[in-house]
């Protein structure tokens, strides 16, 4: 009767085990991507202020600079920005802002490209649209992903 016993408690203890594991499995897979679509989100959203930020100098004068500035404050770190900005703690001088990098190097990979249309004219937007989808311009964007802030809401 004992050995019996024994079986049963032992197949209990199995099957508790079994499934705390399995529940740890899932549970850290649906963190990693809760985490993942964060940090997509993130650099999405910096690679939209440099876009927004490139449309601006097109210029940046006019009711729609105005607009898309707006826009760009609200994706910035002082708006609902995802990255913090790296300070030298005792002169407050930014040693790393991914903002910063993210519209220059936009600006810069726009330089080299030139939107001629059909007709002979020339579009600056399409200059930004093009940095936009650079290879050299993501590995930029990607690149300040330890500056990313953690994510609140599913602290992790």
């Amino acid at each position: 009767m004992g050995t019996k016993r024994l079986n049963v408690f032992l197949t209990f203890i199995i099957i508790v085990m079994s499934l705390f594991i399995l529940y740890e499995k899932n549970n850290k897979n649906y963190n990693e991507s809760l985490e993942s679509g964060y940090i997509k989100n993130a650099r999405e959203d910096l690679r939209e202020y440099a876009l927004i930020s490139c449309l601006i100098k097109i210029e940046p004068s006019g009711k729609m600079a105005n607009d898309l500035g707006n826009l760009r404050r609200s994706l910035s770190y002082m708006g609902k920005g995802k990255y913090f900005i790296e300070q030298d703690n005792d002169t407050l001088e930014d040693i790393r802002d991914p903002y910063r990098n993210a519209v220059e190097s936009m600006l810069l990979e726009a330089s080299k490209h030139k939107g001629y249309m059909k007709n002979g004219n020339i579009s600056e937007s399409f200059t930004c649209f093009k940095a936009y989808r650079s290879k050299i311009f993501n590995e930029i964007i990607h690149g300040q992903d330890d500056l990313i802030l953690p994510n609140e809401k599913n602290s992790f």
